[in-house]
């Protein structure tokens, strides 16, 4: 099930493919096997059927499957069948054949080479087939993300991805006084407060090894010069603080910093929405397509045959219906 929860992030699934009785996680599902020619379906999804033919495709032989390992294929059919279908009559969205090509062969490239890729898939009783239908789920996921965000869906954060954005695309000049406690920041801030010199201050009292180096280095007198916020140690308090003003304690694995932004030089969000919504694609894409997908699936309408497991929710997916082995 590895792969799957790469592909969709899935915690909640994670923890239903995962979970249940041990027992029954290794109980071969004897009727199935026995009686598997002789059904007409393996599961309808809002009202589709989906035939048994398709979970033998997946599998180099399935009277191999032990209860959990057929409940997991029916549950990777069923995710391609709800969320397929979701997104095309939601907004009319669905894979290209190059999207899913680029997916499976970035599957393939993770192998090494066919041959091995196909070795591996055999040693776990799988077939390309199955590579196939994650590929597809991969694309959608990919697609999805992308639009959920670029349309600035509900629930898409778009200060939060700006400010994304700013710890790499903007510039913070920044000077700091690194110590261990609390109070040795009370000690230096109350200095700096009365008018003392910050870089007087700084070089008496700061941790930074870099604190004595001669005027014009890098963390001279606490000066760490202008950088992206991403290249200070303390990149979101830089990113906020009022320029001019000294701000802190701000907490780092190194100590405790007085900090002083005294430039700054950032874009506005209007100038730059469209680089923006790229890093929310990657930040936030994932998260919101993970909640869409989750709406889906229990919005849906599924039945399974029960020699193949059943549509249920387990304690462990916290409301998020998933396939529970038969038996289970």
């Amino acid at each position: 099930m590895n792969r799957l929860l790469l592909i969709l992030v899935f915690a909640l699934i994670a923890a239903a493919c995962s979970g249940g009785d041990d027992d029954v996680a290794t109980t071969t599902t004897i009727e199935a096997i026995e009686t598997i020619e002789e059904r007409s379906g393996l599961a309808t999804v809002n009202g589709a059927d989906i035939p048994v033919i398709d979970i033998t495709k997946l599998h180099v032989d399935f009277g191999e499957l032990q209860s959990q390992e057929i409940a997991d294929s029916v549950l990777l059919l069923v995710l391609n069948e709800v969320l397929y279908d979701e997104a095309d009559t939601q907004f009319a969205l669905v894979p290209s054949e190059g999207d899913i090509a680029a997916a499976f062969e970035t599957h393939v490239d993770s192998y090494g080479t066919v041959e091995r890729m196909n070795a591996v898939l055999e040693s776990q009783n799988e077939t390309s087939d199955r590579l196939q239908l994650e590929s597809q789920l991969d694309a959608l996921r990919t697609l999805l993300a992308r639009h959920l965000v670029i349309s600035e869906t509900q629930g898409f954060d778009i200060d939060l991805a700006f400010k994304n954005y700013l710890l790499t695309e903007s510039t913070v000049c920044v000077r700091h006084i690194q110590v261990l406690t609390e109070e040795g920041f009370d000690l230096v801030r109350g200095r700096v407060d009365a008018g003392e010199d910050f870089a007087t201050v700084a070089l008496e009292n700061s941790l930074d090894p870099l604190v004595a180096r001669t005027d014009g280095g890098s963390g001279a007198g606490g000066d760490l010069g202008c950088r992206t916020p991403a290249s200070t140690p303390f990149p979101e308090a830089a990113l906020d603080a009022v320029v001019g003003e000294l701000s802190g304690p701000v907490f780092t694995d190194a100590g405790t910093h007085l900090i002083q932004v005294y430039e700054r030089d950032a874009p506005e969000l209007d100038d730059v929405r469209g680089d923006v919504l790229e890093v929310g694609v990657l930040t936030q894409g994932p998260g919101l397509f993970n909640d869409w997908a989750v709406r889906a699936l229990q919005a849906a309408d599924v039945t399974i045959d029960e020699a193949f497991g059943s549509w249920g929710v387990l304690p462990a997916t916290d409301g998020v219906p998933t396939v529970i082995p038969a038996g289970g």
